[in-house]
């Protein structure tokens, strides 16, 4: 009886050794990992909204990999509500070394339950200023700002941050490096790698609500990756201006070859669809009137510049309004727009593509207007010079003439018999003029 007893001990003791890797590996949490890269836009918002409903779905922490230089302020507050309501761990990483959680990326680093960044990463700047440094001061700037700085006093509250650092970076612009960040109580800890993260953070216990903690078992997680659809990347790639205007001005040269070539239609269609593209790109980001209306410009003198013999200056000028329109295309004073100055038009695309726009706005006009200048080669007008036979006897009153396999009625001041070579001098409606062929080209008029 004894040994049975120990027996059963034995076997209970066996099972339990056994199963014990398998609940260490059952408790190791997985992670699903996502990106912030670039300006934060509804395609930005919806993309986390995906991976985080992913996750909860999957019971993994989700790690959010972050270089922005911040955006639209509404998408913001979506991100950080959905962070804060989250029944998952939610790890944001600043990296690599020189990335940045710039303005509205502020709020996504100070939602996460454990909040990291790379050394040489920086947060901060998030109050919005206009192109020329001055702070906005209109009263809907004002509500907005003091709106936006309870959001980011809220969040920081929430998570255990220094609120009033929170504040600052929305009001004063306040920024920080990773080691700055980390000594103000910002973020929890700097860490270079994705894999020295996971080690670092294993076994942090993060609270995801008041009644339920969470125990991360991060070392040697495995990582999935949570891709963007189509659609968001597509939205997140027009969302770049420099996309944007590259756009613009595709559809503007397309739009300058369908005028110079008509009757296609390829280069028409292209360019509707570049201008289509272009506008929705600048629907993720503020722009200003005058910036489109500079381009419009542009585009105006292009146009023009097909139909006018000017030497090139209205090319130019066409030129100088699309660099012009670029510089002032971003609104950084809209007030619902948190992002870096850095958000805008890169100069390497802009200068390059207004000079050959300008170059081949003046090949172009040269072109159309050379085609314009030769004489006709369709129709009655391109019988003048050609050679017939006269089919019947022609003199002033008429008679008959055969071009081309057809019949034409026929005029001539020197009488000429039927058969004689004949030569087309003019055309008056229908009617041919004539003289005979012998009597060279000399008397075209």
């Amino acid at each position: 009886m004894d040994r049975s007893r120990w027996g059963a001990g034995l076997f209970v003791l066996a099972l339990v050794l056994a199963a014990a890797p398998a609940r260490a590996r059952a408790e190791r949490t997985c992670v699903l990992a996502a990106e912030l890269h670039g300006v934060v836009s509804e395609g930005t918002a919806t993309y986390l909204e995906d991976a985080l409903a992913r996750a909860e779905r999957e019971g993994c922490a989700l790690l959010v990999r972050v270089d922005t230089p911040g955006g639209m302020i509404e998408p913001t507050r979506r991100i950080a509500g959905a962070f804060l309501e989250a029944r998952v761990p939610i790890v944001v990483h600043v990296a690599p070394g020189g990335a940045r959680a710039g303005s509205a990326g502020v709020f996504v680093l100070l939602a996460s339950h454990v909040a990291a960044m790379a050394p040489g990463s920086s947060v901060g700047a998030a109050h919005p200023v206009s192109l020329d440094g001055r702070e906005a001061s209109t009263e809907l700037a004002r509500k907005i700002e003091s709106d936006t700085a309870s959001l980011a006093r809220a969040i920081a509250q929430q998570r255990g941050r220094n609120v009033e650092w929170a504040e600052a970076a929305v009001r004063e612009s306040a920024s920080a490096t990773a080691d700055e960040a980390r000594r103000l109580g910002v973020i929890d800890l700097v860490v270079g790698s994705e894999r020295a993260l996971l080690e670092a953070i294993d076994g942090r216990v993060v609270s995801i609500s008041p009644e339920r903690a969470w125990t991360l078992h991060t070392r040697g997680a495995e990582v999935r990756e949570h891709e963007m659809t189509i659609p968001q990347q597509t939205l997140a790639l027009l969302g770049d201006p420099t996309i944007a205007y590259a756009l613009l001005v595709i559809g503007i040269f397309a739009l300058m070859i369908e005028l110079a070539t008509p009757g296609v239609g390829i280069a028409g269609g292209i360019g509707a669809m570049s201008f289509l593209l272009a506008a929705i790109g600048l629907g993720v980001v503020p722009v200003t009137i005058g910036g489109i209306a500079l381009v419009g410009i542009a585009l105006a003198l292009f146009v023009a510049e097909l139909h006018v013999a000017s030497a090139g200056l209205l090319a130019v000028a066409g030129a100088v309004c699309l660099v012009a329109g670029a510089a002032l295309l971003v609104d950084h004073a809209d007030p619902s727009f948190f992002a870096d100055e850095s958000v805008g038009v890169s100069w390497g695309v802009v200068v390059p593509l207004a000079i050959v726009l300008a170059v081949a706005a003046v090949v172009l006009g040269i072109a159309v207007r050379r085609v314009r200048a030769r004489p006709s080669v369709t129709g009655v007008e391109a019988m003048l010079g050609e050679v017939g036979a006269a089919a019947s006897m022609i003199d002033g009153r008429g008679g008959a003439v055969r071009m081309h396999g057809e019949t034409w009625r026929a005029v001539s001041d020197v009488p000429l018999p039927a058969g004689t070579p004949v030569r087309v001098i003019a055309v008056r409606g229908l009617t041919l003029r004539v003289i005979a062929a012998d009597e060279g080209e000399g008397a075209l008029a």
